[in-house]
């Protein structure tokens, strides 16, 4: 579901505010096979993370996270 904010609600309670919220950043495509991607995610709105992960795409196809590095939390 759209909102008017920064993010989309993918499930959300009719009464109650999101217990978990995830925000993916645009995919930044460094090769064919490794990309980046900043990751927010806040729980019950207490606590708020930035992280960036690197991932490289294996030789069976599969993209695996090979660095994960918290940029934020608060």
């Amino acid at each position: 579901m759209k909102t008017d904010g920064d993010y989309d609600v993918v499930l959300r309670s009719t009464k109650k505010k999101p217990a978990l919220l995830v925000g993916v950043g645009p995919v930044q495509l460094i090769s064919r096979d490794r990309l980046e991607v900043d990751v927010f995610t806040t729980s019950g709105g207490l606590t708020e993370t930035v992280t960036a992960y690197s991932l490289s795409r294996g030789g069976d196809g599969r993209w695996r996270i090979t660095r994960e590095e918290i940029l934020l939390q608060v």
